[in-house]
């Protein structure tokens, strides 16, 4: 995070490093904010109950923060959970406070932008198809590893339509498939695909 953790200024960033295994899980909705992420490797999936349900909300992969809302807000607005073991930065709550300070430009615009982000993720739109050609897009050859049966729940679809879809673009040569990758071979198949 250098730059932005003032170490060019003789600060210290307040983000220690540690390991965590898969599927632990960070915290839980409606629970009191007390930490702040950074991922550095590996994927954190956010869930929300919705009814009965949980509802996958996103993935954050290298380079985003988890639990943002403990800066602004008392407790937690979704579950966090390790999606296969990750290298998080987490500093307390109070912590990142202080080191944000109490009236800087960087709290004020971290404070914008959690209302911004604060209302209900948008449901995934679209036919089964192209929801899979859009993520297939944007997240397919990320770095860090996110089970199918999490994407198919991102996507709002079954497991069994997601490795369906999967199945005819590797036959028909848009992607290749592996046991825990996906490669994009043709981008404009997926392009015309995830437009439709």
């Amino acid at each position: 995070m250098g730059r932005a953790a003032g170490l060019d200024e003789g600060r210290t960033c307040p983000f220690m490093a540690r390991r965590h295994a898969a599927h632990r899980i960070l915290y839980l909705e409606g629970e009191p904010a007390g930490s702040v992420w950074f991922v550095r490797s590996g994927a954190v999936v956010l869930y929300r109950a919705i009814g009965e349900a949980d509802v996958v909300q996103t993935v954050r992969r290298p380079g985003s923060f988890v639990g943002l809302e403990a800066v602004a807000q008392e407790s937690y607005t979704e579950t966090a959970r390790i999606a296969g073991s990750a290298t998080l930065c987490g500093a307390t709550r109070d912590v990142v406070a202080t080191w944000l300070g109490p009236r800087t430009p960087a709290r004020a615009i971290l404070l914008y932008l959690l209302e911004q982000l604060a209302g209900d993720a948008p449901r995934p739109s679209g036919s089964a198809r192209s929801r899979v050609a859009r993520w297939l897009l944007i997240e397919a050859e990320a770095p860090s590893y996110v089970p199918r049966h999490t994407v198919a729940r991102l996507l709002d679809i079954a497991p069994e339509t997601l490795s369906r879809i999967l199945r005819e673009l590797d036959e028909n040569g848009s992607i290749e498939t592996g046991r825990r990758a996906v490669k994009v071979l043709r981008e404009g198949d997926l392009a015309r695909l995830a437009g439709s």
